[in-house]
């Protein structure tokens, strides 16, 4: 009889206790497997609306002139180069100048890069190979300028005769050389009144004067001119 039913409620008790432990077990698997799963998403996934991931990070690189960072010489043309790891990544420069590399891998945050323009005309940067370090977020600044713009070369010739002319000063801005006696010029530009366009005068005693505007020193192209005598 008593052992009987002690045993029973004993056996009883046990089974309680087990059912509440496997309960127990069976609410912590369910919250546990998507929360874990959920997690391992966040960190492996990658969004392709170009927003960051906890796998990846952007930045931006805003290009300028030396005026400073308002000085935004090019727009809606050309490309940042980002060199980091044994990767290169390039994006276009958009109409506020600035380029943004939206999904660097996270295992490159705080590694140290280089930045470089590639753009059709012939513009450098002013630190060769500029090096930055990785960051989430960040900002960098790229200082460029136009190579070339620093002479001008071309030929002067008589516009009846087809002759070279010799000893024709060539003018801009107060800045002036003469031909040679094979009509050939180089004028030389200083740094304060160098520009993308400039306009080029042409004086000789018995010939008309001539200005030639929008001239492009960058392109490296050769001015050539005929010159009418006085009648």
């Amino acid at each position: 009889g008593k052992r009987d039913k002690v045993k029973r409620e004993r056996i009883f008790l046990e089974g309680v206790v087990k059912k509440r432990e496997r309960k127990k077990r069976l609410i912590t698997l369910i919250i546990g497997i998507p929360l874990i799963m959920g997690l391992s998403f966040q960190f492996f996934s990658h969004r392709k609306d170009g927003k960051e991931t906890e796998s990846s990070f952007m930045i931006t690189v805003l290009v300028h002139g030396k005026e400073g960072p308002k000085d935004q010489i090019i727009s809606g043309e050309g490309d940042v180069l980002l060199d980091f790891g044994s990767t290169r990544e390039k994006e276009p420069i958009n109409n506020e100048g600035e380029a943004t590399f939206k999904e660097i891998p996270y295992q490159f945050l705080g590694t140290k890069a280089r930045i470089n323009i590639d753009h059709p005309q012939p513009y450098a940067t002013v630190v060769p190979n500029q090096e930055i370090t990785l960051k989430r977020n960040e900002s960098y600044y790229l200082e460029i300028y136009l190579k070339g713009l620093n002479k001008i070369n071309g030929r002067v010739w008589d516009f009846e005769t087809e002759q070279v002319l010799d000893s024709v000063r060539v003018a801009y801005m107060g800045v002036s050389t003469y031909t040679d006696s094979f009509g050939w010029f180089e004028l030389q530009i200083p740094d304060d009144i160098q520009s993308k366009f400039i306009g080029l005068d042409f004086f000789k005693p018995g010939y008309e004067y001539q200005k030639l505007d929008s001239i492009t020193p960058h392109t490296f192209q050769e001015v050539e001119i005929s010159l009418r005598q006085l009648k």
